[in-house]
């Protein structure tokens, strides 16, 4: 590999691990807020309900009947859209892991071609002494 393609890879691999780190803030947000939503509706429900049964109105009962039927059909449909960002969420996850990996791999490419060029420096600079070496031992 050419000089700088190293750490220019390596530069874009942590852009890349980064961006897939915000989607997954991203998708782990929305699957909070999803999840609030399904909370704050079922606490709708209930209340609606207790406070149904503590009066003896009939049109109460009623109508807190079709609210349960609306906002069931709510939690539902918020359902659905939680188990597609926990899917969403594992494949981000997914991809995450790869990424890393892969920003990884080229670190330690770039740690091995570091360490190669330390052991032909220190190969150079060692037969330079012994060269020095050689040459006082002839001189004398």
């Amino acid at each position: 590999m050419a000089q700088s393609t190293l750490p220019t890879l390596i530069k874009i691999a942590e852009r890349k691990v980064e961006d897939i780190q915000l989607e997954l803030g991203r998708t782990a947000r929305a699957l909070e807020a999803v999840r609030n939503d399904m909370a704050t509706r079922e606490e709708a429900m209930e209340k609606a309900f207790a406070d149904a049964v503590g009066s003896d109105d009939l049109r109460e009962l009623q109508a807190v009947g079709a609210f349960r039927e609306r906002l069931t059909r709510e939690v539902n449909q918020l359902r659905e859209i939680e188990a597609g960002l926990v899917q969403q969420e594992a494949a981000v996850r997914s991809r995450l892991q790869e990424a890393f990996l892969e920003q990884k791999r080229y670190e330690l490419l770039q740690q091995r071609k570091e360490m190669a060029e330390k052991k032909a420096h220190d190969r150079k600079a060692q037969a330079v002494l012994d060269d020095l070496g050689q040459k006082k031992v002839i001189g004398n």
